[in-house]
C-alpha cells in the first residue's frame, strides 16, 4: 500500500489541534488518531492500515485501547496486471475541518479515505470510500477560580463629564436655634495669671436670648499678658503756642492803713516884722519814720486762662 506523505503530515497537523474553542469552561480531550500497518482479513483482501481514534482522555499523549471509540480501516487496492505496467492505485486520507452541526454539534474533523484513482495526488470527491467524523468533545465544566491576579496600572483620568443641571431648591427647614456668646472679666486666677477674659459659647436652646449654664458648650480663657518693661522716655515734644492772654483778675479788697508817723520839733517863733513880702517857703521837713506795713488783703480771683 502506498500512502502519499503529504497526506500523513495534514493528518498530523490537524488531530493535534483538535479541541474545543475558546472558552471559560475546561478545554476538552484533544483526539487522537492511531496508524497501525497491518488490516484484519477479509476486510481488507490485500492487507491495508489501520486507524483508530478518541480523545486523550488522560492527557498522556498516547491513544490507549480503553480510549478507541472509533476504527477505520484502509485497504490496499489489489494487484494490478504486473505484465501490463499498471501500477496499483494509491490511499490518499483526506482531514477537513467540520463546523458544528448535525455531525459533530461541537464541531470536529470529518475523515476521509479513498483511492487516488486518476494519480493525481489529490483525494477527489468521487474517489472517497468510506469517511468518519472525528467529533470534539463539548466544552467541560468551569475549573476553579485561580488566584487574583496583581492589579494593573491605574489608567490615565477620563475627560471630565460636564456639570449637570442643577437641582431644585429643597424645602426651607425649620429655623434653627441661635448661638451665644458671653464674655466676662476674668480676674487674676489659676486660670489667667494677669487677669483677662472668659468667652462662653452655647446654643440658646430655650430661646431665651441668654446663654444659661446648662447652655455652655464651650469655654475660653482670653489672658492678659505680664505687664512688660518701662519703655525709654521719648525725645520732648515742641512747646505749644502761647496761648491767649487770660481777662484780668478782680482787685482783691484794700489792705489796712498804716500807723500815723511822728510829727517832727516845731521851728523857733521869729519876731513879728511888718509883714514882709512873703517869703519863699522853706524846705519840706524831713518824712517821718514809715508806719507798720498794714495785713495784706485777700487774693483776688484768677485771671481766665489763657
Amino acid at each position: 500500500m502506498n500512502i502519499k506523505p503529504f497526506a500523513l503530515a495534514l493528518l498530523s497537523v490537524l488531530l493535534s489541534a483538535c479541541g474545543g474553542g475558546a472558552s471559560t469552561q475546561a478545554a476538552p480531550a484533544i483526539v487522537k488518531v492511531s496508524i497501525q500497518n497491518g488490516a484484519p482479513f477479509p476486510t481488507c483482501m490485500n492487507g491495508g492500515i489501520t486507524l483508530n481514534a478518541g480523545a486523550d482522555i488522560n492527557n498522556d499523549q498516547i491513544l490507549q485501547s480503553s480510549e478507541i471509540t472509533s476504527t477505520q480501516y484502509v485497504c490496499n487496492g489489489l494487484d494490478g496486471a504486473q505484465a501490463s505496467g499498471i501500477s496499483s492505485a494509491s490511499a490518499l486520507i483526506s482531514l477537513v475541518k467540520e463546523s458544528a452541526g448535525s455531525h459533530c454539534p461541537a464541531g470536529g474533523n470529518v475523515l476521509s479515505i479513498g483511492l487516488d484513482l486518476n494519480d493525481n495526488g489529490k483525494l477527489d470527491s468521487n474517489e472517497v470510500t468510506s469517511s468518519h467524523y472525528i467529533c470534539d468533545g463539548s466544552n467541560g465544566y468551569a475549573g476553579n477560580a485561580g488566584p487574583t491576579g496583581s492589579p494593573g496600572q491605574v489608567g490615565t483620568a477620563g475627560v471630565s463629564g460636564s456639570n449637570g443641571a442643577a437641582g431644585s431648591a429643597g424645602a426651607i427647614g425649620p429655623d434653627g436655634f441661635s448661638a451665644l456668646i458671653d464674655i466676662h472679666v476674668e480676674p487674676a486666677s489659676v486660670h489667667c495669671q494677669y487677669g483677662g477674659a472668659i468667652v462662653a459659647s452655647g446654643i440658646d436652646s430655650n430661646a431665651n436670648h441668654l446663654l444659661d449654664v446648662a447652655e455652655i458648650t464651650s469655654t475660653k480663657y482670653i489672658c492678659n499678658g505680664a505687664t512688660g518693661a518701662s519703655g525709654a522716655a521719648g525725645t520732648a515734644g515742641t512747646a505749644g503756642a502761647t496761648g491767649a492772654t487770660g481777662a484780668t483778675g478782680a482787685t482783691g479788697a484794700t489792705g489796712a492803713a498804716g500807723t500815723a508817723g511822728a510829727t517832727g520839733a516845731a521851728g523857733a517863733t521869729g519876731g513879728t516884722g511888718t509883714a514882709g513880702a512873703t517869703g519863699t517857703a522853706g524846705a519840706t521837713g524831713t518824712a517821718g519814720a514809715t508806719g507798720a506795713t498794714g495785713a495784706t488783703g485777700a487774693t483776688g480771683a484768677a485771671g481766665a486762662t489763657g
